[in-house]
């Protein structure tokens, strides 16, 4: 915790060394909590709802790509606003929150189950991290 709270002041290569370090002690720690279990389904709280199940399909399908509230709500034929409420009404979080959320998930399935580098795995669930890391680790 202490060197995440360093990392977020600091600049440049001093930046990128914190980040490793904090990969370093994660690797060396061996105490952790399974976070998804190895049979990872993803999940429809309201089954009765075809357009929620249509759009958690949609964003199952489609969570490694920049997923767009406009294409996602025209997609169900709804505006932008009313698609946030009705996906804020029922699941009591935001379309970002629930995106996060299901990338987190497809992760930490990844993780518990394929030998494949933490790079790719952030780029497989749709997360763009650290450009200047990227261009590193590209180089």
């Amino acid at each position: 915790m202490k060197l995440m709270k360093e990392m977020v002041t600091q600049k440049g290569l001093k930046k990128i060394i914190t980040f490793f370090q904090i990969f370093d002690e994660l690797i060396e720690n061996r105490e952790y909590t399974i976070l998804c279990e190895s049979d990872y389904v993803p999940s429809t709280c309201c089954k009765k709802d075809l357009k929620l199940q249509a759009i958690y399909q949609y964003l199952f399908e489609n969570y490694s790509e920049e997923v767009s509230i406009n294409i996602i709500a025209q997609k169900m034929g709804m505006s932008e606003s009313a698609f946030c409420h009705f996906l804020r009404k029922y699941n009591d979080c935001s379309f970002s929150q629930k995106l996060t959320q299901m990338r987190v998930n497809q992760a930490c399935h990844y993780l518990s189950n394929t030998e494949l580098s933490i790079t790719h795995i952030c780029y497989e669930c749709g997360f763009k991290a650290f450009p200047i890391l990227t261009k590193l680790l590209s180089k």
